[in-house]
Protein backbone atom coordinates (compact mmCIF):
# COMPACT_ATOMS: atom_id res chain seq x y z
CA UNK A 1 0.00 0.00 0.00
CA UNK A 2 1.36 3.54 -0.90
CA UNK A 3 0.59 6.65 0.60
CA UNK A 4 0.96 10.51 -0.40
CA UNK A 5 -0.74 13.87 -0.29
CA UNK A 6 -1.98 15.79 -3.25
CA UNK A 7 -2.33 19.37 -2.89
CA UNK A 8 -5.75 21.14 -4.47
CA UNK A 9 -5.70 24.68 -5.15
CA UNK A 10 -9.03 27.05 -4.50
CA UNK A 11 -9.71 30.05 -5.22
CA UNK A 12 -11.78 32.23 -2.83
CA UNK A 13 -14.40 34.52 -4.52
CA UNK A 14 -16.77 36.39 -2.89
CA UNK A 15 -20.32 35.67 -3.61
CA UNK A 16 -22.13 37.42 -6.61
CA UNK A 17 -18.85 38.64 -8.18
CA UNK A 18 -17.35 37.34 -11.32
CA UNK A 19 -13.37 36.83 -11.13
CA UNK A 20 -12.56 39.81 -13.03
CA UNK A 21 -14.34 41.99 -11.09
CA UNK A 22 -12.33 40.64 -7.80
CA UNK A 23 -9.08 43.23 -7.41
CA UNK A 24 -7.44 40.63 -4.67
CA UNK A 25 -7.90 36.86 -4.68
CA UNK A 26 -7.08 34.83 -1.61
CA UNK A 27 -5.86 30.86 -2.76
CA UNK A 28 -6.05 28.25 -0.48
CA UNK A 29 -3.86 25.14 -1.12
CA UNK A 30 -5.52 21.86 0.84
CA UNK A 31 -3.40 18.88 1.52
CA UNK A 32 -5.50 15.77 1.16
CA UNK A 33 -4.24 11.93 2.29
CA UNK A 34 -4.58 8.88 0.02
CA UNK A 35 -3.85 5.53 0.41
CA UNK A 36 -3.84 3.44 -2.92
CA UNK A 37 -2.26 -0.05 -4.55
CA UNK A 38 -1.34 1.76 -7.83
CA UNK A 39 -1.18 5.19 -10.03
CA UNK A 40 -4.68 4.11 -11.95
CA UNK A 41 -6.28 3.98 -8.13
CA UNK A 42 -4.38 6.95 -6.55
CA UNK A 43 -5.98 8.65 -9.94
CA UNK A 44 -9.62 7.32 -9.47
CA UNK A 45 -9.45 8.43 -5.77
CA UNK A 46 -7.88 11.87 -6.80
CA UNK A 47 -10.73 12.05 -9.64
CA UNK A 48 -13.63 11.13 -7.11
CA UNK A 49 -12.54 14.06 -4.72
CA UNK A 50 -12.15 16.46 -7.30
CA UNK A 51 -15.95 15.64 -7.93
CA UNK A 52 -16.86 15.81 -4.82
CA UNK A 53 -15.03 19.29 -4.03
CA UNK A 54 -16.61 21.41 -7.43
CA UNK A 55 -19.72 20.22 -6.04
CA UNK A 56 -18.88 21.95 -2.79
CA UNK A 57 -18.28 24.83 -5.35
CA UNK A 58 -21.91 25.64 -5.44
CA UNK A 59 -22.17 26.06 -1.53
CA UNK A 60 -21.58 29.70 -0.40
CA UNK A 61 -19.98 29.82 3.17
CA UNK A 62 -19.06 33.05 5.63
CA UNK A 63 -15.29 33.87 5.40
CA UNK A 64 -13.85 37.15 6.81
CA UNK A 65 -17.47 38.49 6.98
CA UNK A 66 -18.11 37.99 3.72
CA UNK A 67 -20.43 35.73 1.58
CA UNK A 68 -17.82 33.41 -0.46
CA UNK A 69 -17.46 30.46 -2.75
CA UNK A 70 -13.94 28.29 -2.66
CA UNK A 71 -13.56 27.35 -6.48
CA UNK A 72 -11.41 24.88 -7.25
CA UNK A 73 -8.96 25.77 -9.87
CA UNK A 74 -6.86 21.89 -9.78
CA UNK A 75 -4.38 20.02 -7.99
CA UNK A 76 -0.94 21.78 -8.10
CA UNK A 77 1.46 18.95 -6.37
CA UNK A 78 1.97 15.21 -4.69
CA UNK A 79 3.89 13.84 -2.12
CA UNK A 80 5.04 10.41 -1.50
CA UNK A 81 4.89 9.98 2.60
CA UNK A 82 5.35 7.27 4.77
CA UNK A 83 3.56 6.25 7.86
CA UNK A 84 4.92 2.78 7.84
CA UNK A 85 7.36 2.01 10.47
CA UNK A 86 8.51 -1.53 11.17
CA UNK A 87 5.39 -2.95 9.24
CA UNK A 88 2.90 -1.14 11.07
CA UNK A 89 1.10 2.03 10.46
CA UNK A 90 0.89 5.23 12.19
CA UNK A 91 -1.12 8.34 11.74
CA UNK A 92 -3.99 8.78 9.27
CA UNK A 93 -6.13 6.42 8.74
CA UNK A 94 -8.63 7.39 6.26
CA UNK A 95 -7.55 7.69 2.22
CA UNK A 96 -9.10 11.71 1.14
CA UNK A 97 -8.86 12.99 4.51
CA UNK A 98 -7.71 16.74 4.57
CA UNK A 99 -4.43 17.01 6.42
CA UNK A 100 -3.38 20.72 6.33
CA UNK A 101 -4.24 24.03 4.02
CA UNK A 102 -2.50 27.05 3.26
CA UNK A 103 -3.50 30.19 2.54
CA UNK A 104 -2.21 32.68 -0.23
CA UNK A 105 -2.70 36.31 -1.61
CA UNK A 106 -2.34 38.00 -4.91
CA UNK A 107 -3.78 40.96 -6.69
CA UNK A 108 -3.39 39.06 -10.07
CA UNK A 109 -6.06 36.46 -11.39
CA UNK A 110 -2.62 35.42 -13.77
CA UNK A 111 -0.62 34.44 -10.67
CA UNK A 112 -3.40 32.61 -9.27
CA UNK A 113 -4.12 30.39 -12.18
CA UNK A 114 -0.24 30.02 -12.78
CA UNK A 115 0.06 29.01 -9.25
CA UNK A 116 -2.66 26.13 -9.85
CA UNK A 117 -1.08 24.83 -12.41
CA UNK A 118 2.42 24.45 -10.49
CA UNK A 119 4.13 27.37 -11.62
CA UNK A 120 6.84 29.33 -9.89
CA UNK A 121 5.13 32.57 -9.14
CA UNK A 122 5.87 35.11 -6.33
CA UNK A 123 2.63 35.55 -3.46
CA UNK A 124 1.89 36.63 -0.24
CA UNK A 125 1.70 33.98 2.39
CA UNK A 126 -1.43 34.67 4.50
CA UNK A 127 -1.26 34.19 8.50
CA UNK A 128 -4.77 33.45 9.50
CA UNK A 129 -3.93 33.73 13.51
CA UNK A 130 -1.93 36.77 13.34
CA UNK A 131 -4.01 38.62 11.13
CA UNK A 132 -1.81 40.50 8.39
CA UNK A 133 0.11 39.60 5.30
CA UNK A 134 4.20 38.10 5.15
CA UNK A 135 6.06 38.50 1.97
CA UNK A 136 6.56 34.50 0.93
CA UNK A 137 8.17 33.65 -2.47
CA UNK A 138 6.45 30.42 -3.24
CA UNK A 139 8.88 28.07 -5.74
CA UNK A 140 6.97 25.07 -7.07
Amino acid sequence: METGTVSFIFLIMEDGTSLQDQNEYFLEEEYYFFKFQDNDELREKVMAKIDFLKQQNQRTIIWQHKKVRKVLLGTRKFCSITTKVDGVFYGVSDSGCELAYSLFYTDNLKNAERFAQGDEVELDYYAYGNDYLAKAMEIM
